[in-house]
């Protein structure tokens, strides 16, 4: 019998000012232990976007006093989907609490990248590829006012 997976809602900050929303994650595990599970590489601009995201920083205020903390990195999409499925995963694309300009000055001098852009007028996407021909979406924290569900179920690596 397959095990049902234990969900929880996390609050996460969005920006600077904004106010706490509620997300429902899953705790998956390590993205490396995902992948050796699974018995298949972990992509080396996956690594490496998770690295550079969990390496930043953003300030929230709580309070009206900032506070800095390390920066979320979830993964999100269809990787998600395929682990709940108990299919082998594919299709791995990322959600992090950074604004889309943080998260493309963070990426833009990264070897290897040949090719970033944002996407998407109503929620914003950085379309990521690598020399490799390895792509990647990265997506947002949504608050109640950019979407009314704001209701999002994401996968904490």
């Amino acid at each position: 019998m397959k095990s049902i997976p234990s969900f929880e809602k996390r609050t996460f900050t969005v920006g600077a000012h904004e106010k706490p929303h509620e997300i429902t994650t899953l705790r998956v595990g390590r993205l490396e232990d995902i992948f050796q599970q699974h018995n298949i590489p972990i992509p080396g601009g996956a690594q490496s976007i998770v690295d550079a995201l969990h390496s930043s920083e953003v300030t929230v205020h709580k309070n009206g006093t900032p506070i800095t903390r390390r920066a979320h990195a979830l993964i999100a999409g269809g990787f998600v989907r395929d682990l709940l499925l108990h299919h082998t995963p594919h299709d791995l694309n990322f959600t992090t609490n950074l604004p889309a300009h943080r998260v493309v000055e963070i990426l833009q001098d990264m070897p290897h990248i040949c090719k970033i852009g944002t996407h998407g007028k109503s929620s914003e996407v950085v379309r990521v590829t690598f020399d490799s021909s390895e792509e990647y979406e990265i997506s947002f924290f949504k608050t109640a006012s950019d979407d009314d569900t704001a209701r999002h179920t994401c996968a904490r690596p």
